[in-house]
């Protein structure tokens, strides 16, 4: 997970924090982004249970 959005130095106006998760597979050699509300689990596990296969 990674935070888009972030002001650097207190400079610029107030921009809305964004978190985003991703997946990558180095087999197939294809990625996965997804914007997420927050970082709690109830919102990562269903995410993650969607690309990974069991």
């Amino acid at each position: 997970e990674s935070l888009t959005s972030k002001r650097k130095h207190n400079r610029g106006h107030m921009v809305p924090e964004k978190w985003v998760f991703g997946l990558y597979d180095v087999e197939a050699k294809l990625g996965v982004a997804e914007f997420v509300e927050d970082r709690s689990r109830e919102t990562l596990l269903p995410l993650i249970e969607k690309y990974v296969i069991p």
